[in-house]
C-alpha cells in the first residue's frame, strides 16, 4: 500500500499498533515525499534521536527502529508522508501454506515448518522462549534465525512479536531433480 493514499488494506489481526511505551524501541516504515529533498534531514533526525536506519526500500521510504523521542521527531518532520508501524502482515511471506508439498501428510497438516528471522539486535534465546510459550515447537536456532513447527493459527501472533523481522515456510529441497527418481527408475511417466 502507499502511505499517501490513506488507510492500509491490512486485516486487523495483522496490523501492529504503536507500542513504544511497552517495547521502548519499535520498527517503522517511514515514507518521505520524493520531491521535497528532505530525506537526508529525516535520516539525520532518526540517528540523532537514537534511532537506526535498517534498510531503504526505495528513494523515499525506509525501515527504521525508533524510540519514543525519535518517533515524535520523525512524525513531525517536514516532508514525511507517514510513519507506519512495521505491521505483522509485512513479516509473513505470501507463499506460506501455498506451495505444494511432496509429502501428502504434511501437505494436509495445519502445522507449518517455518523459519523465523529476527532483527539483528534481538536475542534468539529470548525469542525462542516466547515462541515456545505461544505453543510453537523450536527445532533449531542458528544466529538470528529460528526454525520452528507451529500451527497456522499461530502465524499472526508470532508475526506480532517485535523481535520478528520475517517468517517463511521451510520447504524441502530436492537436489538435482531428486523428485523425479521414480520416473527414471521405471522408464515411464
Amino acid at each position: 500500500f502507499h502511505l499517501s493514499q490513506g488507510e492500509s488494506p491490512i486485516p486487523t489481526e495483522l496490523t501492529t499498533p504503536v507500542r513504544l511505551a511497552e517495547t521502548g524501541v519499535q520498527h517503522f516504515v517511514v515514507s518521505v515525499h520524493p520531491d521535497l529533498g528532505v530525506r537526508t534531514e529525516v535520516e539525520a533526525a532518526i540517528v540523532n534521536t537514537g534511532g537506526k536506519i535498517i534498510s531503504s526500500a526505495r528513494d523515499y521510504s525506509m525501515v527504521v527502529a525508533l524510540n519514543e523521542a525519535g518517533y515524535r521527531t520523525v512524525q513531525d518532520s517536514i516532508g514525511v508522508l507517514g510513519v507506519e508501524p512495521y505491521h505483522a502482515a509485512f513479516k509473513l511471506h505470501p507463499s506460506i501454506g501455498r506451495t505444494p508439498l511432496h509429502d501428502p501428510i504434511k501437505a494436509n497438516s495445519p502445522v507449518y515448518n517455518l523459519i523465523v528471522l529476527l532483527w539483528e539486535r534481538d536475542d534468539a534465546k529470548l525469542a525462542s522462549d516466547s515462541l515456545t510459550q505461544m505453543g510453537a515447537n523450536v527445532l533449531q536456532i542458528r544466529g538470528n534465525e529460528i526454525h520452528i513447527e507451529a500451527d497456522r493459527s499461530l502465524l499472526a501472533p508470532i508475526a506480532q512479536l517485535e523481535s520478528v523481522h520475517m517468517i517463511w515456510e521451510a520447504l524441502p529441497k530436492f537436489l538435482h531433480a531428486e523428485e523425479t527418481t521414480t520416473v527414471m527408475q521405471t522408464g515411464q511417466y
